[in-house]
């Protein structure tokens, strides 16, 4: 039986696939660029969360790892886009993000200690539920993502006062 944990981030796949490749086929722009980065981390999260629970090869911890990149790479190339489009200057705050984001995903990836991959727990009836085991180290990644948002919230707030 084919969950919805399964066909919902497949569906998403193929819609960002679609868009993937429709921008990788336009003019390259900043904007347009920086939204194909977008893109990409969209697919990788939705993807690896699909074969993740697909349990695909070549594992559950590689695809739940590229899942997280993913998502937490999604956070910082939203932020790059809205740098671009707004026209603002953070060459150095985005430098930083970068090197946040990508530091807590290896140091997670090598030692498990922020967030480990689910255990999954199988049922008789065939189907699967995954097991995550949240504790406070996690909250470096919901501080560095939170920390992102609050970025992009700023310039685009800012963005908005200057055009007006």
């Amino acid at each position: 039986m084919t969950s919805s944990y399964v066909i919902i981030p497949t569906a998403a796949v193929c819609c960002y696939l679609f868009l993937f490749l429709a921008f990788m086929a336009a003019k390259k722009t900043g904007e347009i660029k920086a939204f194909i980065m977008v893109l990409a981390s969209c697919i990788l999260w939705t993807g690896g969360s699909a074969l993740m629970r697909l349990q695909a090869w070549p594992s559950l911890g590689f695809w739940f790892q590229a899942s997280l990149l993913g998502l937490f790479m999604l956070a910082y190339w939203l932020f790059h886009f809205i740098v671009v489009f707004t026209e603002s200057e953070c060459h150095v705050m985005t430098k930083v993000w970068l090197i946040l984001v990508l530091a807590s995903f290896i140091f997670n990836a090598f030692t498990g200690r922020l967030l480990s991959k689910p255990v999954p727990q199988y049922a008789s009836d065939g189907t699967v539920s995954y097991i995550y085991d949240l504790s406070w180290p996690v909250l470096v990644f919901f501080v560095v993502c939170g920390g992102i948002v609050l970025h992009t919230i700023y310039l685009i707030i800012k963005s908005y006062r200057k055009m007006n």
